[in-house]
């Protein structure tokens, strides 16, 4: 995961046959130094990230670091504005109920990142706020889906709108909240181990009996 940088990915990279990237964005340049690069995306995981039967009782869910200067602003605004709301930091076996027990998940990217908060609030059954992913893959993604499946924002005045429409337009919030859920259940981290294990299997670098030794532990997802 290389949206935090990249010196020390860029130096491991050259002990390894094939290298997986979760951000596009930097496949290029790690292309430079090992052409067996490949995109793959973060993910969720079903049993993890969705717990059915969950009271909505948050307005709002983010889950993470704060420390970040861009993430201070606007969590402060929401913090203000929607008291009924779960923002901050939480044990890792807790994130997934707070976000299955909030209306809407709120993402703020770091660094133009598409990151795992992405997948696992859409997974859980909230409607996911984040902010626009350019040239990282999310054209990609996009594409995926015929009809919308989480709601981009362009600001804090643009988030607050769109907050206060979806909060008050249940109908709305979810049916576009259960077309993300349905298309985050195409996104686990299962589904990104059958990818690596069919370039396992077209890479002639690697051995057949490697490449069974990974077919084989599929079974343990």
């Amino acid at each position: 995961d290389t949206h935090m940088g990249l010196d020390w990915d860029l130096y491991l990279i050259r002990f390894a046959d094939i290298v997986f990237c979760a951000q596009k964005n930097a496949v290029e340049s790690i292309k430079e130094i090992n052409s067996q690069v490949f995109w793959l995306p973060l993910a969720c995981d079903l049993k993890t990230h969705y717990q059915a039967g969950c009271e909505l009782k948050y307005d709002i869910g983010f889950v993470g670091g704060i420390a970040d200067g861009r993430r201070v602003r606007i969590l402060k605004v929401l913090q203000e504005k929607y008291p009924g709301s779960y923002i901050g930091r939480a044990e890792k076996n807790e994130i997934a109920k707070i976000y299955s027990s909030s209306r809407i998940v709120v993402n703020i990217a770091i660094n133009n990142d598409i990151n795992m908060r992405f997948f696992e609030g859409m997974c859980s059954g909230a409607l996911l706020l984040t902010d626009p992913i350019h040239n990282n893959g999310m054209e990609d993604l996009l594409s995926q889906a015929p009809d919308p499946f989480f709601v981009q924002y362009q600001d804090i005045d643009d988030l607050c709108i769109k907050i206060d429409f979806y909060l008050g337009n249940e109908s709305e919030r979810q049916t576009i909240a259960s077309t993300g859920k349905a298309f985050a259940h195409g996104q686990t981290y299962h589904h990104r181990w059958l990818t690596i294990v069919d370039h396992l299997k077209a890479n002639s670098k690697l051995s057949q009996s490697l490449v069974l030794y990974y077919v084989y532990n599929v079974s343990l997802f």
